[in-house]
Parts: structure tokens; C-alpha cells; sequence
């Protein structure tokens, strides 16, 4: 069941609840007594700063890394692919994984 956020009209608390998909535009009681009502705007703060959040996550692959002493050749070959220290590479986003794929031969599936 998914969680929503509701705000009470009477002292302005935020709190967040579960409840159905046909519930979840009903108000809903306040420990105070008032009614609360569904708070979007906040969802989509939230959900906004959960997103930043996981765009700026860089990941690292084992799999598509190399061996320490190959990265000068690696960077010659392919200077925006990017690895550590160690040999893991460094991948930003989705579209930079699937591009070092292709450039590695590793095909994808359909």
C-alpha cells in the first residue's frame, strides 16, 4: 500500500499515512481533531530531493573494471571512460553504463 502525505488544516502538522489508491484524496483525522488533507506539494518535494539524491550517486563496477596497470591503455583508447585507483569503473548514470558497454562489446538484450 503506498504512503501519502497529509497536512492538517487546524495546527498545520505534516504527517505521512498509508492508504488505498481510491483512499488517498479522502482527508484524514489529525491527533488534534482537525482534517487533513492531501499535501502534493510536499510528495513532490520529497520526491524531487529523493531523485537528486539519486542522480548524484556515482556507482562503480567491478565487472566492467580493469586491471590497475591497463588504465593508461584504457584511457588512450577511450579517454571519457573514467576508473579508480583500484581498476573499478566509474559509472554516473544509466546512459554512461549502457555507452561503456557498447564500446566493451557487451551486447544488449531486447
Amino acid at each position: 500500500m503506498p504512503m501519502y502525505t497529509y497536512t492538517c488544516s487546524k495546527c498545520k502538522k505534516t504527517f505521512s499515512e498509508f492508504s488505498t489508491v481510491e483512499g488517498r484524496n479522502r482527508p484524514k483525522k489529525c491527533e488534534c481533531g482537525g482534517t487533513a488533507k492531501r499535501d502534493l506539494q510536499k510528495e513532490f518535494s520529497e520526491m524531487s530531493q529523493f531523485n537528486a539524491t539519486m542522480k548524484e550517486n556515482v556507482r562503480y563496477s567491478d565487472a566492467l573494471g580493469v586491471n590497475p596497470d591497463q588504465i593508461p591503455e584504457f584511457k588512450r583508447r577511450w579517454p571519457w571512460m573514467d576508473f579508480t585507483p583500484d581498476g573499478r569503473c566509474i559509472i554516473r548514470n544509466r546512459e554512461e553504463k549502457k555507452r561503456i558497454m557498447r564500446a566493451r562489446g557487451f551486447v544488449e538484450l531486447e
